[in-house]
């Protein structure tokens, strides 16, 4: 089977394809965690900012791993909420109830 090839980073501005769905958890504060999941997304980009690790000398390269800070901003419409013990039991029972949509196809870059 082929598969394509993987994202290999964000598009010139910065910034991702749109999310078709997220998923994200919290410490529930009566012990154990919540897990969310949604694809019923109002609003939703993820961005990604390289950080220039020496400002006083723009532009300059240097053999070391840059720091990307990365920001996801969602609006859901709609969510499922499961409460475990911890996020293996969260992330089995999500998928027993739970499935993501297919991928959406988008045209490739020219």
């Amino acid at each position: 089977m082929n598969m394509p090839a993987p994202l290999a980073g964000p598009a010139s501005d910065g910034s991702y394809p749109r999310p078709d769905f997220v998923l994200f958890g919290v410490a529930n504060p009566a012990g154990g965690v919540i897990l969310f999941a949604s694809a019923d997304l109002v609003q939703a980009s993820v961005d990604r900012k390289d950080r220039d690790l020496f400002p006083i000398f723009p532009g300059f390269a240097a053999p070391l791993t840059p720091e990307i800070r990365t920001t996801l901003f969602v609006e859901l419409r709609k969510f499922t909420m499961i409460y475990a013990d911890d996020y293996g039991e969260a992330l089995r029972r999500l998928m027993d109830s739970w499935q993501p949509p297919p991928p959406k196809r988008r045209a490739l870059p020219q």
